[in-house]
């Protein structure tokens, strides 16, 4: 015998309670019957990059090819684009993108860094989905600490 009933948003924890942003704070679809004033559940994955190649503080060798690594993802557009900057931000250049293993999968990034001069590298990496969403500069806050997806920036040590 099958059990039917209507449709309705489960009541556990981690639906009813814990995986919510503030309203209105974050893009995503909307269901009101699950709103309340202060949050809204999580909809949608937000674009986010990550440099995994390099921990922050690593050391590079002067004068030896270093090539930076990591991944993109979005909500299931896909990743456009991924850019990294070395000057603190203000221009920004191509990175070279792995095989598109369609518009869910994360997506690998790979570029090289100039070791010609010692000294600190700061890096910041961003991604564009085909859509047109861009990291944010700033970190929008919420107390579960959900949808941080802000530039990455490391600084690396050419000795």
């Amino acid at each position: 015998m099958l059990f039917r009933s209507e449709p309705r948003a489960h009541d556990g924890f981690w639906m009813k309670t814990a995986y919510r942003v503030p309203t209105a704070a974050f893009p995503g679809a909307r269901f009101a019957s699950q709103e309340t004033a202060e949050t809204t559940p999580i909809t949608e994955i937000l674009i986010n990059s990550l440099i995994t190649s390099h921990y922050n503080g690593a050391r590079l060798a002067r004068g030896r090819r270093a090539e930076i690594s990591g991944w993109a993802w979005d909500g299931g557009s896909g990743i456009g684009a991924v850019d990294v900057s070395t000057d603190g931000r203000v221009t920004w250049r191509t990175t070279n993108l792995g095989k598109d293993l369609g518009r869910f999968a994360w997506r690998r990034f790979t570029t090289t860094v100039d070791t010609s001069v010692g000294g600190r590298v700061r890096i910041s990496v961003r991604a564009t989905s085909r859509a047109g969403a861009r990291q944010p500069e700033k970190l929008t806050a919420n107390p579960a600490g959900y949808h941080h997806n802000i530039i990455q920036t490391l600084d690396l040590e050419v000795e």
